[in-house]
């Protein structure tokens, strides 16, 4: 099991000589945390959840808080565990907004997305192994001089190499 915790924050200070009622101090903020578990038979669900709030607007509607929440379950599969299928739910709780709003001394921009919030992905995802398995590779490494597999000086693919 895997836990952790995160957070950040943001601070806007905005000030318009011109026009006093321009200046602003605005602030983003978010917080939460995550989790991993490692499941039997091969399988891994984590999630996590924060908070994301807006303060310092004038605009009552921009000072929000929306709490997302996402989750993954996935379940590796086939001899090498090679495969893996994972289903993905994004904003659980369907809360995130589509507008944001920044500030600077000359101007204010709003902008609205046109965004699907609340979502769910399957992947299926195939790990291919072309390097060889773990001893092949330590084998072609600790054995340069050899090629892979090879014996004494006989370059790549030399065959037992050095011995003509």
């Amino acid at each position: 099991m895997e836990v952790g915790v995160n957070g950040g924050m943001n601070y806007q200070h905005a000030r318009n000589d011109m026009q006093q009622s321009g200046n602003r101090d605005t602030w983003m903020f978010n917080y939460g945390g995550n989790i991993v578990l490692n499941l039997p038979w091969n399988m891994q669900f984590s999630s996590d959840i924060s908070q994301q709030s807006r303060r310092g607007y004038d605009d009552k509607s921009m000072n929000t808080n929306e709490l997302i929440w996402n989750a993954q379950i996935s379940q590796n599969f086939l001899k090498q565990k090679n495969a893996t299928v994972s289903v993905q739910w994004f904003d659980i709780l369907k809360q995130r907004s589509s507008i944001s709003r920044n500030y600077s001394a000359t101007n204010r921009s709003d902008t609205w997305t046109n965004a699907i919030h609340s979502y769910v992905m399957v992947h299926l995802i195939y790990r291919f192994n072309l390097m060889g398995n773990k001893e092949a590779r330590a084998a072609g490494m600790g054995n340069m001089n050899g090629g892979w597999g090879g014996e004494g000086r006989g370059g790549w693919g030399g065959g037992r190499g050095g011995r003509f």
